[in-house]
């Protein structure tokens, strides 16, 4: 009778001890088959089962794996395909990928920059007080916060070359919510602010001999006099009309006249001070505001615009 028992409990046990290894993912645990009837075909249906769930793991691990590593290449192909500028960090702020265009707007390598400091290698210069910022990274990675810069920066690559960049940065999280670093992007915006300024300067300017318009100078005065009004600074105001110019037109042409008001604008920007501005009001009218001058000194710089225009001399086609 114990024998027969023994052939009875120590299968079981056997059984058991698989169950138990099975139920805690241990999928390639097998039991020794060394029985025979009922029990022999509970022992290979055991292994059978193990080995079923072992090829289901496998195979689910694959399928996971085979997932994920696309979803890999779709977002490394995505940032090496947009035109922005990617830069990510780790939690301390140093480099860990840069896509293509950040490495061509930086002139760094992603392998070179990989480990380094953000500040060494998004270097951020401000044109007004000529020196480098360090980018506030800090933002991201310590108060979690997302930062965007609507105005522009100037980004000074590896080679000293400088463009204008519009930027925005932001913290990488887990599940959990614990941030892991922080992502950089940028674009190039050089071209559009050059435009934007040109538009600017084309806006506030008479097309014709390129001085200050009438709105510029309206808006101009209008700032002028209320410095006067908020101190005790003193300012003048010059208002010149041409005398005998429609002559000009009448018996050369508009042609000639507009000439005449180029030369003119041209002749009296340089009898006038740096500071001062002047405009073209419109026809033959003309404008000047002379900051910080006071009344005595604004009559001898109009006494002298108003010789200076009598001995002006214009010549069109010999006459």
């Amino acid at each position: 009778a114990l024998l027969m028992a023994r052939g009875v409990t120590r299968p079981m046990v056997s059984l058991t001890r698989a169950v138990e290894k099975i139920k805690h993912g241990e999928l390639d645990y097998r039991v020794t088959t060394q029985s025979g009837g009922e029990v022999g075909r509970l022992e290979d249906g055991i292994n059978a089962m193990a080995a079923a769930l072992q090829e289901a793991r496998e195979r689910e691990k694959k399928l996971s794996e085979d997932a994920l590593f696309l979803e890999k290449v779709r977002a490394q192909v995505t940032l090496e395909s947009i035109g922005d500028g990617v830069i990510t960090t780790d939690a301390a702020g140093r480099i860990v990928y840069m896509n293509p265009v950040a490495e061509h707007f930086t002139e760094w390598n992603n392998d070179t920059a990989r480990g380094k400091p953000l500040s060494e290698v998004f270097r951020i210069f401000d044109e007004e007080s000529n020196h480098l910022e360090e980018y506030p990274i800090h933002y991201c990675l310590q108060d979690g916060r997302t930062i965007r810069h609507d105005s522009h920066h100037l980004l000074l690559s590896h080679e000293g070359g400088k463009i204008e960049i519009q930027d925005s940065a932001a913290p990488i999280r887990d599940r959990d919510g614990s941030i892991l670093g922080a992502v950089v992007v940028f674009h190039d915006v050089t071209e559009i602010q050059s435009m934007a300024r040109h538009m600017a300067f084309l806006a506030s300017r008479d097309p014709l001999t390129g001085l200050l318009n009438r709105r510029e100078f309206e808006s101009r005065l209008r700032h002028v006099l209320d410095s006067a009004r908020a101190g005790e600074r003193t300012h003048a105001l010059l208002y010149l009309d041409l005398d005998q110019f429609k002559i000009v037109n009448d018996t050369c042409g508009h042609i000639a006249g507009d000439e005449l008001l180029k030369q003119l604008a041209s002749h009296l920007q340089k009898e006038i001070r740096a500071s001062d501005m002047l405009a073209r009001l419109g026809g033959d009218e003309f404008g000047v505001i002379l900051e910080d001058c006071s009344v005595d000194k604004a009559e001898q710089i109009a006494d002298l615009l108003r010789q200076s225009i009598k001995d002006f001399r214009f010549m069109w086609e010999r006459r």
